[in-house]
């Protein structure tokens, strides 16, 4: 995990304990309901999606960020196996069909290595 986003796991740890606390409720849920409990995947987009709109002025979803995270691996080079790994999927094959469009920088890339190509 990368350093950044560890230390915005343990912000957003303190912060859903601190509430814990308040509202007298334990969970070993990451980030959990008032009570405890699993948030819905609906709850959750709802929110990412209201708190984007009012902080970045786009609407923002869960989807939208699992596809984000993995352009962003791709960019950097990091190998197709890993990617599908960390996204839990059987094969290499499902992440390539559903994740691998070519992202404009991706495509930068290949030009940059295919022009410094040299044939004499």
């Amino acid at each position: 995990m990368q350093d950044q986003l560890f230390n915005l796991c343990r912000q957003i740890s303190l912060y859903m304990n601190k509430d814990r606390m308040l509202k007298g409720y334990r969970s070993s849920i990451f980030i959990s309901d008032s009570n405890g409990g699993y948030i819905s995947y609906y709850a959750y987009n709802k929110c990412l999606s209201e708190t984007a709109l009012r902080l970045f002025g786009k609407k923002v979803t869960s989807h939208f960020m699992r596809h984000t995270h993995v352009a962003l691996m791709a960019e950097q080079g990091v190998p197709l196996d890993v990617i599908s790994r960390r996204l839990g999927h059987a094969d290499s094959q499902i992440t390539r069909d559903i994740y691998f469009h070519v992202t404009k920088k991706i495509k930068e890339q290949d030009f940059k290595k295919i022009q410094s190509i040299k044939i004499l």
